[in-house]
């Protein structure tokens, strides 16, 4: 029995461009605002921040679409009355 070739994914360089740009916005800011000793550390920060943001992100806007239902009938944010 052959072995099943491996999956092969093409990497979508347009949207790793814009995250690393946005990891080196963030990075800028947390040194502006955080006065960091290196650039380093800032960048180290921001791609954290920008790993739980998008992780929350993601959790977030597919759990309707994990759990089954028609994100056309769910509202994003529950309603209070």
């Amino acid at each position: 029995m052959s072995a099943k070739p491996p999956l092969m994914r093409s990497v979508s360089w347009l949207a790793l461009c814009f995250q690393v740009m946005l990891v080196g916005a963030v990075a800028f800011v947390l040194q502006l605002a955080l006065r960091l000793p290196d650039w380093p550390i800032a960048f180290f920060i921001a791609a954290i921040v920008h790993l739980v943001f998008s992780g929350v992100m993601r959790s977030w806007l597919t759990r309707d679409h994990r759990a089954g239902r028609d994100p056309a009938t769910v509202r994003l944010l529950p309603v209070s009355k």
